[in-house]
């Protein structure tokens, strides 16, 4: 197979897949989401790290210090192709996951709730652009030089991160009161 690997290190936090989605547990700590996006089989792999706190911001503290690449979440997805033009994307898609200890009340508890679907969403958004970018690949017939129909969507992932401020502006953000 060939393909191209992106890693975008620039997400606190993208358009949720209204396709048929079939889910499967793997390992400990890693949940994994296939589905067909168009002609594209995706794949998301998603680790966890946890943090704990006793409020919002002992949460955000430690998303801080413990988060991938200083990130809250991080999305990675590599586009790869078949001789016979079968494409592929697979993601991992690096969230946080609440301890068991935490001590949050109930309404800091429905903010981390809320903060956690919009992140989700904000990473899922990277994943989309590995969808376009293998969507250009299967329009192109999967024969030539990929780098010059890649960049573009590098640049997309960079702008998306700058024009949602890495998905604060569509909620991927804690409101502490």
């Amino acid at each position: 197979m060939r393909g191209y690997p992106l890693i975008l290190a620039a997400s606190l936090t993208a358009l949720t897949c209204a396709c048929a989605a079939q889910a499967q547990e793997e390992d400990e700590g890693e949940y994994v989401d296939e589905y067909y996006e168009g002609d594209v089989f995706v794949s998301n792999t998603y680790e966890y790290y946890t943090v704990s706190g006793s409020s919002l911001q002992d949460l955000m503290d430690d998303m801080a210090v413990n988060g991938p690449q200083g990130f809250w979440a991080l999305t990675e997805w590599y586009v790869s192709w078949s001789a016979d033009c079968e494409l592929r994307v697979d993601s991992t898609i690096t969230m946080p996951e609440l301890s068991e200890d935490a001590d949050l009340y109930e309404e800091e508890y429905a903010e981390w709730e809320r903060m956690i679907e919009a992140l989700e969403e904000h990473e899922l958004g990277h994943v989309a652009n590995g969808v376009g970018f293998a969507q250009d690949v299967l329009d192109l017939g999967c024969v030539m030089d990929m780098d010059s129909v890649r960049a573009p969507w590098i640049q997309a992932d960079i702008d998306f991160d700058a024009e949602t401020q890495h998905g604060v502006l569509t909620g991927a953000t804690l409101y502490v009161q």
